[in-house]
């Protein structure tokens, strides 16, 4: 569902500009001086599980020279329930193109949640487009996953030692 100055646009030299998608050939757009937004209720997350959300970004690409717009410059943010899991990120410093972006970690406090993609910009006509946006569950990062390897390596040693010594004495 859209809200204020955002909706759908087909790729290609039209009206908005949109690059090149990566999935199909329409992108959402978000664009004005004000808030605006993209929102969806998703279902299907098991409560107290960590997600993430990985997405494309890519920004307006011929400006608005008529209405004093600099190429890009639109503030987006991914918003799930009310918390702000990624931005407020001026799409205005990517490179031309879609470039994919991951969302910090949340929890699922539901089994639905609401997923906004908000945008603002300063006055003039702001354009940021979002693509192929998905769901993953959070996969622990390796130094996460080194800390808890060490500390169960260095709780085996122990007991092992410690068996070693009852059964020595």
């Amino acid at each position: 569902m859209f809200a204020s100055s955002a909706g759908v646009a087909a790729a290609g030299n039209n009206g908005f500009f949109v690059p090149a998608t990566p999935d199909g050939a329409q992108a959402a757009f978000i664009q004005g001086p004000s808030t605006m937004s993209i929102y969806q209720n998703v279902s299907g997350f098991e409560v107290g599980t960590a997600y993430t959300l990985a997405f494309y970004l890519a920004k307006r690409t011929d400006g608005c020279p008529p209405c004093g717009a600099t190429i890009g410059d639109a503030l987006i943010s991914a918003v799930v329930d009310g918390t702000t899991v990624f931005g407020p990120f001026n799409v205005g410093s990517v490179s031309p193109g879609f470039q994919l972006f991951r969302s910090n970690v949340f929890t699922a406090a539901a089994p639905t949640l609401t997923i906004v993609f908000e945008g603002s910009g300063p006055a003039g006509d702001r354009t940021g487009f979002v693509d192929a946006v998905r769901i993953d569950a959070a996969v622990p990062e390796p130094g996460s996953v080194l800390l808890v390897g060490s500390g169960a390596l260095s709780l085996l040693v122990y007991c092992r030692r410690r068996a070693y010594r009852v059964n020595a004495g």
